[in-house]
């Protein structure tokens, strides 16, 4: 976590938007936003500097073989289910889920709703 951490700090003194992703098993790594060219929108690309990987969004679920059950995005004033992104089999990770959709999605409503939503800001330098 200290690496990603590290670079989400970077990224944000940077002004780049970033989310923070935590896998609840037992890893995490940053998202960024990148713009699409000179169109509009873009996409979050995710960014794990543990891995030294850049836009592998299938690296734990296929490269490592791990069952992510639950994977959130912290920041850019939400709390988002971004679990699909990252299984291979997006149906199989939902049949061993304890919890529906709806209900990660109702949850998460409640914790922006109770705690307020992240906004993820740069450390103050000392």
């Amino acid at each position: 976590g200290e690496y990603t951490n590290a670079m989400l700090q970077l990224v944000l003194a940077l002004c780049w938007r970033a989310r923070w992703v935590v896998d609840w098993t037992d890893h995490q790594w940053l998202e960024i936003w990148m713009p699409a060219g000179g169109e509009a929108g873009g996409a979050w690309v995710p960014l794990d500097p543990c891995e030294a990987a850049y836009d592998e969004p299938l690296l734990y679920s296929a490269g490592w073989g791990k069952n992510m059950t639950y994977v959130v995005a912290l920041g850019d004033g939400a709390l988002t289910d971004v679990t699909a992104r990252y299984t291979a089999d997006y149906n199989a990770t939902l049949r061993d889920r304890p919890l529906s959709e709806a209900q990660v999605a109702s949850a998460l409503r409640w914790v922006a709703h109770t705690k307020g939503a992240p906004r993820l800001q740069p450390a103050p330098l000392r």
